[in-house]
């Protein structure tokens, strides 16, 4: 549903959103394949909030010279 990835040098970090079995989306962000947040959420105006996150969060790490990677 929802993801981005950013790479600087030997770094990556990545945003998922990620429906799950029918009962809500995880969301999560990753660093270096390290799990740094990651929450089931059920409501769908919080899902919007959590996107809306991390396009800043991209947004940021954009500014300050990572590279988004397309799959």
């Amino acid at each position: 549903m929802y993801q981005r990835q950013l790479q600087r040098e030997d770094h990556t970090q990545r945003f998922l959103i990620i429906p799950t079995n029918g009962d809500g989306w995880e969301v999560r962000q990753e660093r270096d394949n390290e799990v740094l947040i990651t929450r089931r959420i059920y409501d769908w105006h919080r899902v919007e909030s959590a996107r809306r996150w991390f396009a800043t969060e991209v947004d940021q790490l954009r500014a300050a010279g990572w590279t988004e990677v397309t799959s």
